[in-house]
């Protein structure tokens, strides 16, 4: 981890949105912030946490979101800046952030590599599709949430490499936070699903454990949600499902293109629901989508492959620790997967069994010049 990569995330996530902070109340700005008796009145405060999110706001009904923690995050920036846009300007500003620090931390876990996810952090951070979630100030939901849900996977990552209690309870702690942000967060679960599949070497049952867990851990809010909203899983869409199955492949399609062609922006974009499956564009997204899923598997299948062969190598240690090709090995396994200094620690404990291995001596004056560049 590099504090100064660190340092140019938070100054460059700050300086592309400064700008915003001349900009004033739009659209449910207005109503939710100036509007809302809830927020404009500490002692009413804990009945954010027992009403529907548009509650404190007179004539408005979409009572099927409870979302308190947002709503409360509103609640603070009024106690300092009551209705004045720049101090929300501000919380949003730092709010992304903090989410771009959190993607560099997360992605360095993933990539083993400084420099990618530096660059990894640094585009999610200037990347044009964040533009209305910053600069709209009731559309921070989606800064916070990010921050919350990547530091919670990160925390997990931490765990699942150090198995400490205090990773894996913070991990928790901010998923249980983030579904008072939006709903959207049950599916955490099965990203920590598909991160364990990925990444740790148990097998499916303890894969699973955690997963569990966390969905377990979701269940107090769906406590809350029954006892405080009166249409606790009510959908804001009335078409049947079949639709919206047949719809997703197009949407996700078209976040895909704005990912990598961020141009042509709307404040709304409408997009109507597909009612058949054989639709061109439904055919199409849905053919793009199988193939990207395809690849994933096949790096899935490949990093698998890596996992095995450092599980065969260490059982083959088990039985001599002298074993230098067993270790030089390890030490190439390793050097693939990014993780140069494992690699370096290897190459080294082959060398010291068999110093007179010209190969060995190479593949660690590879590792060196590959640690230069790409430290980890």
């Amino acid at each position: 981890m590099s504090r100064k990569h660190i340092l140019i995330l938070a100054i460059a996530s700050i300086a592309i949105y400064a700008n915003t902070l001349t900009m004033g109340f739009v659209w449910d700005d207005i109503p939710f912030i100036t509007k809302n008796r809830f927020i404009g009145d500490i002692e009413k405060i804990p009945e954010l946490f027992t009403s529907h999110l548009w509650a404190g706001v007179e004539g408005f009904f979409r009572g099927d979101y409870y979302r308190p923690l947002y709503a409360l995050s509103f609640a603070i920036d009024h106690i300092f800046y009551k209705e004045n846009p720049f101090g929300y300007h501000i919380t949003n500003i730092i709010l992304h952030a903090i989410a771009s620090i959190a993607v560099y931390l997360l992605a360095l876990k993933i990539l083993k590599s400084d420099a990618a996810a530096f660059i990894t952090g640094l585009v999610f951070a200037v990347h044009p599709s964040h533009v209305e979630a910053v600069a709209w100030i009731t559309g921070r939901n989606n800064m916070l949430l990010a921050a919350l849900i990547v530091f919670s996977v990160y925390f997990y990552a931490l765990f699942s490499e150090r198995r400490k209690a205090k990773y894996i309870s913070t991990s928790l702690i901010l998923f249980f936070l983030s579904l008072l942000v939006h709903e959207i967060t049950v599916i955490l679960p099965i990203l920590i699903f598909l991160y364990s599949i990925c990444f740790e070497e148990s097998g499916l049952k303890k894969k699973l454990l955690w997963p569990l867990i966390y969905g377990a851990a979701a269940i107090p809010y769906f406590i809350l949600r029954f006892a405080f909203l009166e249409h606790a899983f009510k959908g804001v869409v009335k078409e049947p499902l079949i639709w919206h199955i047949y719809t997703a492949p197009v949407l996700l399609m078209k976040y895909l293109k704005a990912l990598i062609l961020p141009v042509n922006f709307k404040v709304a974009y409408e997009i109507p629901v597909r009612t058949v499956l054989f639709e061109q564009d439904v055919i199409l997204s849905a053919l793009i989508l199988g193939i990207i899923i395809t690849l994933v598997v096949i790096m899935y299948l490949n990093q698998k492959r890596y996992d095995d062969a450092i599980r065969e190598f260490r059982n083959a240690l088990k039985i001599n620790q002298d074993y230098d090709n067993a270790y030089n090995n390890l030490g190439l396994v390793y050097l693939k997967q990014g993780k140069t200094n494992d690699a370096v620690i290897h190459f080294k404990k082959a060398l010291k069994i068999n110093p007179d291995n010209e190969n060995y001596r190479k593949n660690l004056d590879k590792a060196y010049t590959v640690q230069k560049t790409n430290p980890n």
